[in-house]
């Protein structure tokens, strides 16, 4: 007879090895809405799978820390500025805190599967990295090598991760394979060489030190061959630091974006900017300078969206992380892991004060996942009843299904009816990708880049839906009040119903916010910035006839004397192009 609760648990830990895996080497480990949407279907059907039957929840050492975590993430919705980018956080974060609950429960007396699943991925990664390098000879070594993760930093981040775990693993004894994982490690360091990510290379610098300190006075004095090698370890990691800043110079710019990001916490010190609200709001900040997704610094990010409270709450989740003891175990592989495991948060947390790397859904998830492992006990997946065992076999699947449907599918299937709307766009059948937008909207009516495009379509059918164009721009300004392309396209619009004064109003927003916040806002026949300037140039000096014209009736006295500001922001917009 078959066991189900045996069968439930192999296929749980299968799920949770598979989202370990899976983000960073198939999924290129960038953000894209398709890898973020299977990432929380995975996790929400090991959750539904957790859930069949009786739910064995044990308490963790970091419940009240990550609690107060989850409350003030709530509260920052409060204030928020971007509601729809505040709500994609709290789904990502509801999902985050269930892989977290499952990974305490099941892979924390699974420490062996758990660490040759971050060592078989970390082998994809290298050797694919390596092989594109050699394959692109000589022009690899004059670019940062990012493949197959898309950004140098993100590759550097998962390195960071798994490198100081690797280490520690090296010096077990019980382990067969130190030789093939010593080769491992030096090749990891060959790809960090070659990413020149010096915020990463740093962070392993440091998790050394800290191996190296945490043990320093367990040593024995047969061991002290491992303090030289530890040692050396650390001075070869600084050379490749100090030759590293040799191909990147970004830290001015960090500090201009710092700044920015201070400023705005000063504004909104309480409850922040709102989760997700980051890279809209800089907008009000950056003045003439480049925008920015983030902060380039986890405290600053988690300051400016979630104010002094998120802030704290997020501090108080790290210390007691770190106040968690490691040493009360006689398993020495088990006390590896962990130190291995929590020297990766220290490299982590280390690139995160240069780089905010939380909005790649892999990243997000190894941090929940740090977290799970160590704030769990060995022993807490071989409970089978006890004190905090509940019985959630009826309501717990329905929230799981119902949450899955309306929060990851339906936004999931609006996206790709949205691409497939793109696609018929870019080939001129507009009439078809106007259907197709409008199911995106139908499916996901807060998007507003979905709003933005649907209004660009109502103006290429045949014959022109002026009104509805507008309709759809403005909706997607009052869901976005930063949608560059909805502004210029809508100041289009007024223009051609003859309301100039309206049409003038949005151009300025329009120049204001030159650079978009989302690639997918551009408009279908606006590509580069050049050719903004020029129809800004074009529209002004069609207003400028107008006015030549002295035509009082549709031109009021306000647009005569705001007229030469339209002219003095686009010659700024061009000067700076």
């Amino acid at each position: 007879m078959i066991n189900l609760n045996w069968v439930k648990e192999r296929l749980i830990v299968f799920l949770l090895i598979l989202l370990i895996c899976l983000p960073p080497t198939f999924l290129l480990g960038g953000y894209t809405f398709d890898s973020l949407s299977l990432i929380e279907s995975l996790v929400l059907l090991a959750g539904l799978t957790w859930s069949l039957g009786r739910i064995n929840l044990v308490k963790s050492s970091l419940s009240l820390p990550v609690l107060f975590y989850i409350i003030t993430c709530l509260l920052s919705i409060i204030n928020s500025h971007y509601l729809r980018g505040s709500w994609e956080e709290i789904i990502k974060l509801a999902c985050s805190v269930l892989f977290f609950l499952m990974a305490g429960n099941y892979l924390s007396c699974r420490l062996k599967l758990l660490v040759h699943t971050f060592i078989l991925t970390t082998l994809l990664i290298v050797s694919i990295s390596l092989t594109q390098f050699f394959i692109h000879l000589p022009q690899s070594l004059i670019v940062r090598l990012s493949y197959p993760l898309g950004n140098p930093n993100i590759l550097g981040g998962f390195l960071a991760i798994t490198i100081p775990l690797m280490l520690r693993i090296l010096f077990v004894k019980t382990v067969k394979f130190r030789f093939l994982l010593g080769v491992l490690l030096l090749f990891s360091m060959v790809t960090l060489w070659f990413s020149y990510s010096k915020g990463a290379t740093l962070g392993i610098i440091i998790a050394t030190l800290f191996l190296f300190f945490i043990n320093l006075f367990s040593m024995k004095r047969g061991k002290i061959p491992i303090l030289i090698l530890g040692l050396s370890i650390g001075l070869v990691l600084f050379i490749i630091y100090i030759t590293a800043g040799i191909w990147e110079h970004s830290f001015s710019l960090r500090v201009c974006i710092w700044e920015h990001s201070w400023q705005m916490f000063l504004d909104h010190p309480i409850l922040g900017i709102g989760l997700g609200a980051y890279p809209n709001v800089y907008f009000d900040y950056k003045g003439s300078e480049r925008w920015y997704l983030h902060s380039h610094n986890i405290f600053f990010q988690h300051a400016c969206e979630m104010g002094i409270i998120g802030l704290v709450s997020f501090a108080w989740l790290i210390i007691a992380l770190f106040k968690i003891p490691l040493k009360n175990t006689a398993d020495n592989y088990e006390k590896a892991v962990k130190e291995g495991t929590l020297a990766g948060m220290v490299a982590f947390l280390t690139q995160a004060q240069g780089d905010y790397l939380f909005w790649i859904p892999v990243f997000y998830l190894y941090f929940w996942l740090i977290l799970g492992i160590l704030g769990y006990k060995k022993e807490a997946c071989l409970v089978v009843e006890g004190k905090y065992n509940f019985n959630f076999s009826r309501p717990i699947p329905i929230l799981i299904i119902l949450f899955w449907v309306f929060c990851v599918l339906k936004p999931w299937l609006a996206y790709i009816s949205f691409n497939q709307g793109v696609n018929l766009a870019d080939r001129g059948e507009w009439p078809e990708a106007k259907i197709k937008f409008e199911a995106a909207v139908l499916l996901d009516f807060e998007h507003p880049i979905y709003h933005t495009h649907l209004g660009t379509t109502y103006t290429r059918i045949q014959p022109p839906d002026i009104e509805s164009g507008i309709k759809e721009y403005e909706t997607a300004i009052q869901v976005d009040n930063y949608n560059r392309s909805a502004y210029y396209n809508l100041s289009w619009l007024y223009y051609q119903k003859g309301d100039f004064l309206k049409a003038q109003k949005t151009l300025l927003k329009a120049i204001k916010f030159k650079r978009i916040p989302y690639s997918c806002c551009q408009p279908l026949w606006l590509n580069k910035k050049e050719e903004f300037i020029h129809q800004a140039h074009s529209f002004y000096l069609k207003m400028s006839e107008l006015k030549d014209k002295k035509k009082k009736k549709t031109l009021s006295w306000i647009l005569y004397r705001r007229l030469p500001m339209l002219e003095a922001n686009v010659k700024k917009v061009e000067n700076e192009g």
